[in-house]
């Protein structure tokens, strides 16, 4: 792979006294080993540490292992005792009422002029989400107002 997808790293600090153990996790992070490096002896020339020590790195794939057979018990729903959780959830008693409305503002526009430059929202495949924006040229108006015909550039 040319990026690995996450990677995990334990390190030490250390100064005079104490050592402290911390653990880093970077999600899709370019050149990982030479920031890793560059950034642990940035943090030991500008703190009080005076040493630091990588003592494990891991990548975010897991690799597949065939044939796995686990060798622990493995366990079902039917192995956990729920009557308290079942008791619990059967003795609550709603105390309110709770709405949730959403309401849509409708950003005001500004008049637009033909062969005006503007960044226009497409919606290619006709689904509300996700919108693509393209600069383009204002063409004239649309039928339906506040709409405007835009040809896009090239």
């Amino acid at each position: 792979a040319l990026l690995d997808p996450a990677h995990r790293a334990i390190f030490l600090l250390s100064d005079k006294s104490q050592q402290y153990e911390w653990s880093l996790f970077v999600s899709h992070g370019p050149d990982f080993f030479s920031r890793l490096s560059e950034g642990l002896s940035s943090i030991v020339e500008r703190s009080g540490f005076e040493t630091y020590s990588v003592l494990e790195v891991e990548n975010g794939m897991k690799n597949l292992v065939a044939a796995f057979v686990p060798t622990s018990k493995i366990v079902h729903d039917s192995d956990y005792d729920k009557t308290e959780a079942a008791k619990q959830w059967m003795s609550q008693r709603p105390m309110g009422h709770q709405s949730i409305i959403q309401m849509n503002m409708a950003a005001s526009m500004a008049p637009l002029k033909r062969n005006e430059r503007v960044l226009a929202e497409v919606d290619p495949d006709g689904s509300p989400w996700p919108k693509e924006f393209q600069v383009g040229t204002v063409l004239g108006k649309g039928s339906v107002e506040g709409t405007y015909f835009v040809q896009g550039e090239a």
